[in-house]
Protein backbone atom coordinates (compact mmCIF):
# COMPACT_ATOMS: atom_id res chain seq x y z
CA UNK A 1 0.00 0.00 0.00
CA UNK A 2 2.95 2.62 0.66
CA UNK A 3 4.47 1.86 -2.60
CA UNK A 4 1.36 2.48 -4.28
CA UNK A 5 0.82 5.38 -2.65
CA UNK A 6 4.65 6.98 -3.55
CA UNK A 7 3.67 5.82 -7.27
CA UNK A 8 0.77 8.26 -6.87
CA UNK A 9 2.27 11.08 -5.39
CA UNK A 10 5.41 10.50 -7.77
CA UNK A 11 2.38 10.75 -10.75
CA UNK A 12 1.19 13.80 -8.87
CA UNK A 13 3.92 15.41 -9.03
CA UNK A 14 5.10 14.97 -12.64
CA UNK A 15 1.84 16.28 -13.56
CA UNK A 16 1.79 19.22 -11.38
CA UNK A 17 5.56 19.69 -12.93
CA UNK A 18 3.87 19.57 -16.46
CA UNK A 19 1.58 21.85 -15.67
CA UNK A 20 3.85 24.42 -14.63
CA UNK A 21 5.95 24.04 -16.89
CA UNK A 22 4.32 26.16 -19.69
CA UNK A 23 6.70 28.08 -21.80
CA UNK A 24 5.46 30.68 -23.88
CA UNK A 25 6.43 31.39 -27.41
CA UNK A 26 9.91 32.89 -27.78
CA UNK A 27 10.53 32.33 -24.09
CA UNK A 28 8.37 35.12 -23.37
CA UNK A 29 7.11 35.67 -19.35
CA UNK A 30 3.80 35.84 -20.09
CA UNK A 31 1.25 36.49 -23.13
CA UNK A 32 -0.86 39.75 -24.00
CA UNK A 33 -4.24 39.61 -25.74
CA UNK A 34 -5.65 42.86 -27.08
CA UNK A 35 -9.20 43.26 -27.84
CA UNK A 36 -12.50 45.29 -28.35
CA UNK A 37 -15.68 45.00 -27.93
CA UNK A 38 -18.80 45.94 -30.07
CA UNK A 39 -17.27 46.97 -33.44
CA UNK A 40 -17.43 50.96 -33.02
CA UNK A 41 -15.97 52.48 -35.94
CA UNK A 42 -13.09 53.82 -34.09
CA UNK A 43 -11.50 49.99 -33.71
CA UNK A 44 -11.22 50.03 -37.13
CA UNK A 45 -7.98 52.12 -36.24
CA UNK A 46 -6.71 50.31 -33.17
CA UNK A 47 -6.76 47.17 -35.84
CA UNK A 48 -4.55 49.63 -37.72
CA UNK A 49 -2.63 50.88 -34.58
CA UNK A 50 -1.84 47.32 -33.36
CA UNK A 51 -0.66 46.36 -37.49
CA UNK A 52 1.60 49.43 -37.41
CA UNK A 53 3.64 48.00 -33.96
CA UNK A 54 3.37 44.42 -35.64
CA UNK A 55 0.62 42.84 -33.97
CA UNK A 56 -2.65 41.20 -33.98
CA UNK A 57 -6.00 41.57 -31.75
CA UNK A 58 -9.37 40.11 -31.16
CA UNK A 59 -12.53 42.37 -32.22
CA UNK A 60 -15.54 41.05 -31.03
CA UNK A 61 -18.67 41.95 -33.24
CA UNK A 62 -22.50 42.23 -32.48
CA UNK A 63 -24.49 43.15 -35.48
CA UNK A 64 -27.44 44.04 -34.54
CA UNK A 65 -25.88 45.78 -30.92
CA UNK A 66 -23.65 47.99 -33.71
CA UNK A 67 -25.50 48.37 -36.50
CA UNK A 68 -22.38 50.28 -38.12
CA UNK A 69 -20.81 46.86 -38.08
CA UNK A 70 -23.14 45.86 -40.75
CA UNK A 71 -21.96 49.23 -42.28
CA UNK A 72 -18.23 48.56 -42.28
CA UNK A 73 -18.54 44.65 -42.97
CA UNK A 74 -16.03 44.90 -45.86
CA UNK A 75 -13.64 46.80 -43.43
CA UNK A 76 -14.28 44.07 -40.99
CA UNK A 77 -14.06 41.22 -43.24
CA UNK A 78 -9.97 43.19 -44.08
CA UNK A 79 -9.25 43.20 -40.44
CA UNK A 80 -9.95 38.97 -40.59
CA UNK A 81 -7.85 38.64 -43.53
CA UNK A 82 -4.98 40.62 -41.99
CA UNK A 83 -4.58 38.06 -39.24
CA UNK A 84 -6.85 39.49 -36.47
CA UNK A 85 -9.51 37.28 -34.98
CA UNK A 86 -12.85 38.56 -35.49
CA UNK A 87 -15.20 36.96 -32.53
CA UNK A 88 -18.78 36.94 -32.01
CA UNK A 89 -20.30 39.39 -29.13
CA UNK A 90 -24.05 37.74 -29.85
CA UNK A 91 -26.28 39.62 -32.49
CA UNK A 92 -28.33 41.72 -30.16
CA UNK A 93 -26.31 42.44 -27.33
CA UNK A 94 -28.06 41.39 -24.60
CA UNK A 95 -27.04 42.53 -21.09
CA UNK A 96 -28.28 43.04 -17.91
CA UNK A 97 -31.26 43.66 -17.23
CA UNK A 98 -32.66 41.97 -20.96
CA UNK A 99 -30.51 38.79 -20.47
CA UNK A 100 -32.33 38.00 -16.89
CA UNK A 101 -35.98 37.86 -18.94
CA UNK A 102 -34.40 35.51 -21.54
CA UNK A 103 -34.20 32.05 -21.49
CA UNK A 104 -31.51 30.40 -22.62
CA UNK A 105 -33.13 29.14 -25.93
CA UNK A 106 -33.66 32.80 -26.94
CA UNK A 107 -29.60 33.28 -26.25
CA UNK A 108 -28.71 30.72 -28.25
CA UNK A 109 -31.03 32.12 -31.15
CA UNK A 110 -29.44 35.51 -30.80
CA UNK A 111 -25.51 33.94 -30.67
CA UNK A 112 -26.15 31.68 -33.46
CA UNK A 113 -27.66 34.13 -35.91
CA UNK A 114 -24.13 36.48 -35.13
CA UNK A 115 -22.71 32.93 -36.08
CA UNK A 116 -24.35 32.54 -39.09
CA UNK A 117 -23.90 36.90 -39.68
CA UNK A 118 -19.80 36.23 -38.90
CA UNK A 119 -19.76 32.92 -41.22
CA UNK A 120 -21.55 35.20 -44.07
CA UNK A 121 -20.02 38.56 -44.09
CA UNK A 122 -16.40 37.93 -42.42
CA UNK A 123 -15.35 34.51 -42.95
CA UNK A 124 -16.19 34.56 -46.42
CA UNK A 125 -18.39 30.80 -45.56
CA UNK A 126 -15.38 28.90 -44.75
CA UNK A 127 -15.48 28.30 -40.70
CA UNK A 128 -13.09 30.02 -38.60
CA UNK A 129 -11.98 29.00 -34.83
CA UNK A 130 -12.95 32.27 -32.80
CA UNK A 131 -14.22 33.07 -29.37
CA UNK A 132 -17.44 34.76 -27.66
CA UNK A 133 -17.26 37.48 -25.54
CA UNK A 134 -20.20 38.22 -23.20
CA UNK A 135 -22.11 41.65 -23.87
CA UNK A 136 -21.55 43.35 -20.51
CA UNK A 137 -19.31 40.39 -19.39
CA UNK A 138 -22.53 39.31 -18.04
CA UNK A 139 -22.56 35.20 -18.32
CA UNK A 140 -25.50 34.33 -16.76
CA UNK A 141 -29.08 34.23 -18.58
CA UNK A 142 -32.41 34.24 -16.89
CA UNK A 143 -33.19 35.27 -13.27
CA UNK A 144 -30.87 36.76 -10.90
CA UNK A 145 -33.11 36.12 -7.62
CA UNK A 146 -31.28 32.89 -5.94
CA UNK A 147 -27.24 31.70 -5.92
CA UNK A 148 -28.96 28.30 -7.60
CA UNK A 149 -30.72 30.06 -10.58
CA UNK A 150 -27.46 32.50 -11.15
CA UNK A 151 -25.44 29.11 -11.32
CA UNK A 152 -27.95 27.21 -13.48
CA UNK A 153 -27.77 30.66 -16.12
CA UNK A 154 -24.21 30.65 -16.15
CA UNK A 155 -24.17 26.50 -16.88
CA UNK A 156 -26.87 27.40 -19.47
CA UNK A 157 -25.09 30.15 -20.88
CA UNK A 158 -21.59 28.04 -21.38
CA UNK A 159 -23.05 24.86 -22.34
CA UNK A 160 -24.79 25.95 -25.73
CA UNK A 161 -21.28 28.23 -26.74
CA UNK A 162 -19.66 25.06 -26.22
CA UNK A 163 -21.53 23.90 -29.22
CA UNK A 164 -20.89 27.03 -31.19
CA UNK A 165 -17.40 28.55 -29.96
CA UNK A 166 -14.51 27.07 -28.36
CA UNK A 167 -13.74 29.86 -25.64
CA UNK A 168 -15.58 32.56 -23.99
CA UNK A 169 -14.47 36.26 -22.04
CA UNK A 170 -15.68 37.92 -19.46
CA UNK A 171 -14.75 41.12 -18.04
CA UNK A 172 -12.48 40.69 -14.38
CA UNK A 173 -9.08 40.81 -13.67
CA UNK A 174 -7.54 40.23 -16.78
CA UNK A 175 -5.61 38.05 -15.38
CA UNK A 176 -5.20 33.63 -15.92
CA UNK A 177 -3.48 31.23 -14.82
CA UNK A 178 -2.48 29.07 -17.85
CA UNK A 179 -3.41 25.99 -15.68
CA UNK A 180 -6.64 26.73 -15.09
CA UNK A 181 -7.55 28.13 -18.78
CA UNK A 182 -8.79 24.41 -20.18
CA UNK A 183 -10.99 24.09 -17.28
CA UNK A 184 -12.33 27.98 -17.87
CA UNK A 185 -12.18 28.52 -21.54
CA UNK A 186 -15.89 29.72 -21.42
CA UNK A 187 -14.88 32.20 -18.61
CA UNK A 188 -11.63 33.71 -19.78
CA UNK A 189 -10.64 36.88 -17.65
CA UNK A 190 -10.33 40.28 -19.21
CA UNK A 191 -9.42 43.62 -17.69
CA UNK A 192 -11.92 46.46 -19.42
CA UNK A 193 -9.42 49.95 -20.06
CA UNK A 194 -10.88 52.95 -20.23
CA UNK A 195 -10.45 56.51 -19.22
CA UNK A 196 -8.19 59.50 -19.41
CA UNK A 197 -4.78 58.45 -20.69
CA UNK A 198 -2.88 58.69 -17.03
CA UNK A 199 -5.68 56.52 -15.93
CA UNK A 200 -5.54 53.90 -18.93
CA UNK A 201 -1.95 53.60 -19.34
CA UNK A 202 -1.45 52.88 -15.70
CA UNK A 203 -4.29 50.31 -15.63
CA UNK A 204 -3.17 48.38 -18.62
CA UNK A 205 0.53 48.57 -17.55
CA UNK A 206 0.06 47.23 -13.82
CA UNK A 207 -2.06 44.52 -15.65
CA UNK A 208 0.65 43.76 -18.17
CA UNK A 209 3.17 44.37 -15.92
CA UNK A 210 1.78 42.19 -13.45
CA UNK A 211 1.19 38.82 -15.66
CA UNK A 212 5.09 39.16 -16.93
CA UNK A 213 5.51 39.07 -12.47
CA UNK A 214 3.25 35.80 -12.33
CA UNK A 215 4.14 34.16 -15.90
CA UNK A 216 0.42 34.32 -16.86
CA UNK A 217 -2.38 35.68 -19.76
CA UNK A 218 -3.07 39.11 -19.78
CA UNK A 219 -6.25 40.24 -21.79
CA UNK A 220 -7.25 43.60 -22.01
CA UNK A 221 -10.53 45.44 -23.18
CA UNK A 222 -11.24 48.12 -25.10
CA UNK A 223 -14.28 49.83 -26.16
CA UNK A 224 -14.29 53.06 -28.72
CA UNK A 225 -11.30 55.57 -29.19
CA UNK A 226 -12.74 58.84 -28.23
CA UNK A 227 -11.96 62.11 -25.72
CA UNK A 228 -11.46 59.29 -22.59
CA UNK A 229 -15.10 59.63 -21.50
CA UNK A 230 -16.85 56.38 -20.55
CA UNK A 231 -15.96 52.98 -22.01
CA UNK A 232 -13.69 55.51 -24.39
CA UNK A 233 -9.38 55.76 -24.68
CA UNK A 234 -8.21 58.99 -26.77
CA UNK A 235 -6.13 57.28 -29.89
CA UNK A 236 -2.74 58.84 -27.92
CA UNK A 237 -3.90 56.74 -25.04
CA UNK A 238 -4.50 53.76 -27.39
CA UNK A 239 -1.13 54.02 -29.09
CA UNK A 240 0.71 55.03 -26.16
CA UNK A 241 -0.70 51.14 -24.68
CA UNK A 242 0.33 49.99 -27.72
CA UNK A 243 3.58 51.01 -28.15
CA UNK A 244 4.46 50.11 -24.36
CA UNK A 245 4.16 46.44 -25.17
CA UNK A 246 6.38 46.68 -28.12
CA UNK A 247 8.77 47.87 -25.40
CA UNK A 248 8.70 44.81 -23.48
CA UNK A 249 8.30 42.33 -26.33
CA UNK A 250 11.35 40.13 -25.10
CA UNK A 251 9.01 39.57 -22.45
CA UNK A 252 5.68 39.19 -23.98
CA UNK A 253 4.43 37.03 -26.85
CA UNK A 254 1.32 38.81 -28.04
CA UNK A 255 -1.28 37.36 -29.75
CA UNK A 256 -4.98 36.82 -30.31
CA UNK A 257 -7.63 35.46 -27.70
CA UNK A 258 -7.89 32.41 -29.78
CA UNK A 259 -4.60 31.85 -30.80
CA UNK A 260 -3.35 32.16 -27.07
CA UNK A 261 -6.26 30.19 -25.64
CA UNK A 262 -5.54 27.33 -27.97
CA UNK A 263 -1.60 27.22 -27.36
CA UNK A 264 -2.45 26.40 -24.00
CA UNK A 265 -4.98 23.87 -24.57
CA UNK A 266 -2.08 21.94 -26.85
CA UNK A 267 0.68 22.70 -23.89
CA UNK A 268 -1.41 21.79 -20.54
CA UNK A 269 -3.01 18.59 -19.44
CA UNK A 270 -6.55 18.28 -21.03
CA UNK A 271 -9.38 18.67 -18.38
CA UNK A 272 -13.27 19.21 -19.09
CA UNK A 273 -14.49 22.64 -18.86
CA UNK A 274 -16.57 23.60 -15.54
CA UNK A 275 -19.46 25.80 -15.78
CA UNK A 276 -18.41 29.40 -14.48
CA UNK A 277 -18.60 30.23 -10.62
CA UNK A 278 -21.27 32.56 -9.29
CA UNK A 279 -21.64 34.07 -5.96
Amino acid sequence: MKAYKGIIFILGLIYLNAAMALQWPNNAKSAVSVSADDGWPTQLDQASILEKYGFRGTFYLSAGGMPAVITYKDAWRGVFQRGHEVGNHSYSHWADPVLAGKTWQEVAIDVGNMEQWLLANIYSLTPSDHTFAYPGGNYIIGSQDSLVSRQVGSCEYAAFLSAIVTGARIAGSGENDPNKVPNQRYWINGVPIDGDDTTAFNNAKQAIDNGIKNNTWTILIFHALGDGSGLTVTKAGYTKIISYLQSRQTDLWVAPVIKVKNYIMSNIPYSPWSCPPVE
